[in-house]
């Protein structure tokens, strides 16, 4: 069975300030299995998500889809 998951930045502001939300969806069971929030929408961000899942789950053979801001 393929894994499949997709990820995404939404904007969340507190206050004055604009975070990035970055999270990871597992579209089997609709569980956002991570998720990570920075002041800057960058690679880092998306990393460190991706890299909370490796250190929980087995992520080989599991398809990605991002949009990449398309």
């Amino acid at each position: 069975m393929l894994r499949k998951w997709t990820t995404d930045i939404s904007y969340l502001y507190v206050g004055r300030t604009r975070l990035y939300l970055c999270a990871i969806l597992d579209l089997f069971n609709n569980e956002i299995i991570a998720y990570n929030i920075s002041d800057k929408n960058d690679n880092e961000l998306v990393m460190d998500a991706l890299n909370m899942t490796t250190e929980k789950i087995d992520v080989k053979g599991i398809l990605l889809h991002s949009d990449q801001g398309n």
